[in-house]
């Protein structure tokens, strides 16, 4: 099914669970000269879908990528399939390039536009979900011209973001819900492919948070597995989401090396300031209304430890959490934070955060 030639173009795909941070990544990507405009692409997740249940082969998944991308790079090249909804995060409106993107959606002669002299270094940039046993795969697909970016973050961190989700799109409006998933007559748990040979799956949940629970230690060993069998590559790049809003110059490093630009220009610092990064805490930033409508909440503390009392304090107090639910996620915190000191992913300022998550106790 593979074609005789396909465009040569950089293919950057930034994944990531629901809640793990990967959309702060699109406006620093758009920053740099040869990057296109950063899309969401829920085709590659679907077919990921599709392999992970044994619909499609592996080669009809390497063929399919190759030839999405193909596509997505062409049709970008001629200003198509171009998102103009002024207030979405993808949108052309909020793009340091979108006087180039105009000029493309105008011009007359599409032979100009992919064939140009300078057509060929321009970046595809991808944004999926949900893919995280397959980056090897995407490896094979696409080679060298690949960057694969995987964001991980702390459960605690996630959980809110999660459940709003379950409760207003999975359960509450499912039209809105485009990952591929199945119910299963015998415990009613909506399983997506991602998730399809999972031991937990099969239990029956008393409630929605406690389905999150499981889900989250099925995602940690899963984590695990995805970088043991993908870090050797030089196109994998794991991003703990926490790292790299205190230290965004470490991952800026690499990515700045794939697309062979230096990230120090004026317009990538000032992409990176309006993400107010880097930060002091976590929350240390304004937020975005889709941000604030899956939970987030700006937490006003000195050091990551105090923040991290105040949210825990907001979790129980403001949204009702329970503290057994709390407990069971705190302990996922400290499995996250020891994975990534196996892998030397933890940054020396993490250290005392690290310490009070072993040591805390609910009273």
């Amino acid at each position: 099914m593979d074609k005789k030639r396909n465009f040569s173009n950089k293919v950057i795909i930034v994944d990531g669970f629901s809640g793990a941070g990967k959309t702060i990544m699109p406006p620093i990507l758009d920053s740099f000269n040869d990057t296109l405009l950063p899309c969401f692409y829920n085709e590659l997740e679907w077919f990921t879908s599709l392999w992970q249940s044994s619909k499609i082969s592996e080669q009809t998944f390497i063929s399919m990528i190759r030839n999405c991308c193909d596509q997505k790079i062409y049709n970008q090249l001629l200003g198509r399939e171009i998102n103009s909804r002024f207030h979405d995060l993808s949108s052309l409106w909020k793009s340091s390039g979108r006087l180039e993107i105009i000029k493309r959606i105008f011009n007359k002669n599409d032979r100009d536009l992919y064939r140009s002299k300078n057509s060929h270094k321009k970046i595809l940039c991808l944004i999926i979900t949900q893919a995280f046993k397959t980056p090897a795969l995407f490896q094979k697909s696409l080679g060298e011209r690949l960057l694969f970016i995987e964001f991980v973050r702390d459960p605690m961190n996630m959980f809110l973001q999660n459940l709003i989700l379950f409760k207003t799109v999975i359960e509450g409006d499912p039209r809105k819900d485009f990952t591929l998933r199945r119910i299963d007559e015998s415990t009613n748990n909506l399983i997506p492919a991602y998730l399809e040979n999972a031991a937990f799956i099969k239990k029956k949940y008393e409630s929605t948070e406690e389905y999150i629970l499981s889900m989250f230690d099925y995602l940690l060993e899963e984590w695990e597995k995805m970088y043991k069998k993908s870090s050797s590559s030089n196109n994998f790049l794991l991003i703990p989401m926490e790292q790299f809003l205190i230290h965004p110059e470490i991952y800026m490093d690499e990515i700045s090396m794939f697309i062979e630009q230096d990230w120090h220009e004026s317009k990538i610092l000032q992409a990176l300031k309006k993400q107010y990064l880097p930060r002091k805490t976590l929350t240390n930033a304004a937020a975005f209304s889709i941000y604030k409508r899956y939970g987030f909440k700006k937490i006003k503390a000195k050091n990551l430890i105090d923040e991290r009392k105040l949210y825990l304090q907001y979790l129980m107090q403001e949204k009702k959490i329970n503290q057994s639910i709390l407990k069971k996620l705190n302990l996922q915190s400290q499995k996250y934070y020891e994975w990534l000191s196996s892998i030397n992913k933890v940054h020396k300022d993490f250290n005392n955060l690290k310490k009070f998550i072993e040591q805390f106790n609910f009273v």
